[in-house]
């Protein structure tokens, strides 16, 4: 990855950290609490924060987590439910012996 002027002033002047609004903390700990991701985040808090040295995500909201875990199961769901369904489905095998009494 290639780091932009931009990223190199930043962290020669001691900015580390980015959180998810573009703010850059020199402690991860002031990023994670920025009033900016409230103002200008569709969550209203700090989601994310990025280590710009070395280019990588260092710490995301639980919440935020935990939400996609919970779309991926609900789509998981759904997909599960959008399958057909059969009598066999619940009980194996009934399916032939609804067929054999027609």
């Amino acid at each position: 990855m290639e780091f932009s002027v931009h990223d190199v002033t930043s962290v020669a002047r001691g900015y580390f950290y980015e959180c998810s609004c573009g703010e850059r903390y020199s402690k991860m700990g002031l990023a994670m609490v920025c009033r900016k991701c409230r103002t200008y985040t569709q969550e209203g808090r700090c989601t994310a924060v990025y280590d710009i040295a070395h280019q990588e995500l260092v710490w995301t909201c639980p919440t935020v987590v935990a939400e996609k875990e919970r779309q991926a199961q609900l789509e998981a769901y759904i997909a599960e439910c959008k399958k057909p369904f059969t009598l066999g489905d619940v009980c194996p095998g009934l399916d032939d012996v609804l067929e054999s009494m027609r």
